[in-house]
């Protein structure tokens, strides 16, 4: 199961095309598998955007301050998680998700931590199995994506 909030990645920028770009390069940089779950979590204004690139996925609104992080942390089913997922990926550096990380790591589930290296709490780091290390990129220049042959 992957929890994504979008604009902690992201660095709160707010051209539509990022998002488009920012989808891919999720995907590239952390992968998803074609029967991982998607949360993903934004302010309501990015909901046509985040709605196109990320199909199939749940997708959740926040308001206000940490909007995002409350809706992504009310989200997590305890019990199905439990049952069936080997790996909870926190896509966000907040330290408001060590709990989650916490709950994971006691119930055998392998906790992997998305960030950019700015804006990751030592603490969440310190629950984690693994941390990427999301990339900035300028959302006004096109990234380079590596394709498979």
């Amino acid at each position: 199961m992957h929890l994504i909030d979008v604009e902690n990645l992201y660095a709160a920028h707010h051209e539509a095309q990022y998002e488009a770009w920012f989808a891919q390069l999720y995907r590239e940089v952390v992968g998803v598998g074609p029967c991982d779950l998607l949360t993903v979590a934004a302010d309501r204004s990015h909901a046509l955007e985040i709605d196109a690139v990320f199909p199939g996925a749940q997708k959740l609104w926040g308001h206000g301050s940490d909007g995002a992080d409350r809706q992504l942390l009310g989200a997590i089913d305890w019990p199905a998680l439990a049952r069936g997922c080997t790996t909870l990926v926190i896509a966000s550096g907040d330290g408001c998700f060590v709990d989650a990380a916490y709950r994971a790591r006691v119930l055998d589930i392998r906790v992997v931590v998305v960030s950019r290296a700015e804006s990751l709490s030592g603490y969440l780091a310190s629950y984690a199995d693994a941390v990427i290390e999301f990339p900035d990129f300028d959302p006004t220049v096109p990234p380079q994506f590596v394709t498979a042959a």
